[in-house]
């Protein structure tokens, strides 16, 4: 098919979702909402590459442009999110669409463009980096799922629920603070800064009260143990974020989170609940994960240097030394650190 994919700014066109909606392959990452939930926090710009024909959705490479004095001016596709599939209908060519990506990098003077995808003619680029992603089939039935859980997972379901843990879906600011506080909490526990306050209330404002997303609260004897929030568009849900009080770990209030949230969107007709990526040393997490029978599969990014024209290699990832420092902050300065360093990376 002869289109050509051109930049455009979802957030400055009010048909864009519906637009979106003409091709089954796109998702919650390819929508408005989260554009523009990263464009309010952190000042991204949206550089949406679509190819459209008669009012209907051919190809699209979504952007985010990040300009920072620190990691520099680059694209990424798309922040924050562990998965981004391009779209191209059969018949348009990957090599041109990325040349498109190229040419325009250069005349936004990009050092850098990532793709977080894997694309079937690929396979001889390197992956930039590499994670583990988990999916869970939902098309079953309650009891279906619930059998194809691990042992301990279907004990410690039980054992929350005898302890008299109940769930309730968090939709009033005060909910989203306790949320949050959760959150600053179990960042800290990873030795990571936790995202700003001002991204929660973003998403609070873009996304949840939209009916795009859902924040489940676990509450003990009066107090919010536990949380975590899904995104959710077309037939897929991702958990995105969870946190929870290391206080009551014994609890496992966490297993309830997220089996009420299974429970909530397989009876809702939705049919793939994905776990979000996992890094591949991370391998308790790597374990938790799959003892819900979810599925296991490589996520590979690519990362295109428009200086040099070619593909990077695989990325060393460190950072132990900066963690440790992390741990040991008081939680306002780390809160500051978040607020200052998720600007910048992306």
């Amino acid at each position: 098919m002869s289109l050509n994919l051109e930049p455009l700014d979802p957030l400055a066109d009010p048909g864009w979702d519906d637009l979106l909606a003409t091709n089954p392959a796109s998702s919650f990452v390819h929508t408005s909402a989260w554009a523009r939930v990263l464009s309010s926090s952190y000042g991204y710009r949206p550089r949406f590459f679509a190819a459209v024909k008669d009012c209907r959705l051919y190809g699209l490479i979504p952007f985010m442009e990040i300009r920072s004095w620190v990691t520099g001016c680059r694209g990424v596709s798309m922040p924050f999110f562990d998965e981004c599939d391009v779209i191209l209908q059969e018949g348009m060519s990957f090599k041109e669409a990325i040349q498109i990506v190229r040419e325009y990098a250069k005349s936004r003077r990009w050092r850098t463009f990532e793709l977080r995808t894997r694309i079937p003619c690929m396979e001889e680029v390197p992956a930039s980096a590499e994670y583990y992603g988990h999916d869970l089939e939902l098309s079953r039935s309650e009891d279906a799922i619930f059998s194809g859980f691990r042992k301990n997972v279907q004990r410690n379901i039980r054992k929350v629920q005898k302890e008299g843990v109940t769930i309730d879906r968090g939709e009033s600011e005060k909910d989203l603070l306790e949320f949050y506080r959760l959150n600053c909490l179990t960042r800290r526990e990873h030795c990571l800064p936790p995202q700003p306050l001002r991204f929660f209330q973003n998403l609070r404002g873009h996304v949840l009260s939209k009916g795009k997303g859902s924040l489940l609260l676990a509450r003990y004897r009066g107090e919010c143990i536990s949380g975590a929030v899904f995104l959710h568009y077309g037939t897929g849900v991702l958990y995105k974020y969870g946190a929870s009080d290391k206080r009551f770990q014994h609890l496992r209030a966490n297993n309830l989170v997220m089996w009420e949230a299974i429970r909530y969107y397989s009876g809702k007709g939705f049919r793939n609940f994905s776990f979000g990526r996992t890094d591949f040393e991370h391998d308790g997490l790597r374990r938790f994960k799959l003892s819900w029978g979810s599925s296991e599969k490589i996520l590979s990014y690519f990362k295109f240097d428009v200086r040099s024209g070619s593909w990077c290699r695989e990325e060393i990832r460190r950072g132990s030394s900066s963690r440790s420092i992390l741990a040991r902050m008081p939680l306002p300065l780390l809160r500051v650190a978040g607020t200052i360093a998720y600007r910048h990376i992306g």
